[in-house]
């Protein structure tokens, strides 16, 4: 019986997590956190653009709690909005801005490229990776790296984050997802700083082996050495003898 209840709770919390992306679509939507609590259900919503979910002096705010209430049969909810700081390191929000350029009609290379050049801005890596029918009848998937990510390991489930979204095209639904490593581990830090140093301590070490090649095949004065004429002449020319008679 307890199974079933927690069952319907996330069924629910996932209905609402639908709704809220919907309505908020254009305004940058993130994510949302659903909370319980003494007084009612709290719900924290994350968006880039928060003024257009809130709206003029508030109207949206009152008119989105009657909503939920009604559909999901709710009592005493409290909606607080949130702005999402860094818009570049939410990667469900890239990803939105990505599908909503697609629809638009913008080459996926460009968005992509554009998208990630202001990812790196502030973020220490990332990879999105486009499916679908980008050109042509047969779809394909294309991925795009940048900076230091990982893929698997305790750093990808704990400091990487993923986003998802798809855009309709008239070719088909294209695919989008995103992710991104805010910054570099202490681990990652340690290992590049100790890359860094072996690479100039490589490069000094070629440096000075290739003023002491330099100096040791400088051009030497041609030692000569000279007797009678009648006798012959030895001369040593770069290392070389030469024999020549007078």
């Amino acid at each position: 019986m307890k199974e079933r209840i927690f069952v319907e709770e996330g069924i629910k919390r996932m209905q609402i997590e639908e709704y809220l992306a919907n309505l908020f679509e254009r305004a940058g939507y993130s994510h949302c956190e659903i909370q319980r609590t003494p007084l009612g259900l709290r719900i924290a919503v994350y968006a880039a653009r928060p003024g257009l979910v809130i709206g003029r002096r508030g109207r949206n705010i009152d008119k989105i709690v009657e909503d939920l209430k009604k559909r999901f049969a709710l009592d005493n909810v409290n909606l607080d909005v949130r702005e999402v700081e860094v818009p570049e390191l939410d990667a469900q929000v890239m990803a939105r801005e990505i599908a909503r350029a697609l629809e638009r009609g913008i080459n996926y290379k460009r968005v992509v490229n554009v998208i990630m050049r202001r990812i790196m801005e502030h973020a220490a890596g990332c990879m999105i990776k486009v499916s679908g029918k980008l050109s042509g009848e047969l779809a394909r998937t294309e991925k795009f790296f940048a900076g230091y990510l990982k893929h698997a390991g305790e750093y990808a489930e704990t400091l990487v984050r993923a986003g998802k979204a798809t855009a309709l095209l008239k070719p088909g639904v294209i695919g989008i997802e995103v992710k991104i490593l805010p910054e570099l581990p202490t681990a990652a830090q340690a290992q590049r700083s100790a890359c860094g140093r072996g690479e100039r301590k490589s490069r000094q070490t070629s440096r000075n082996q290739k003023n002491h090649c330099e100096n040791t095949h400088l051009p030497q004065p041609e030692p000569e050495v000279k007797g009678n004429r009648n006798m012959q002449e030895m001369r040593f020319t770069k290392g070389t003898l030469c024999l020549r008679s007078d």
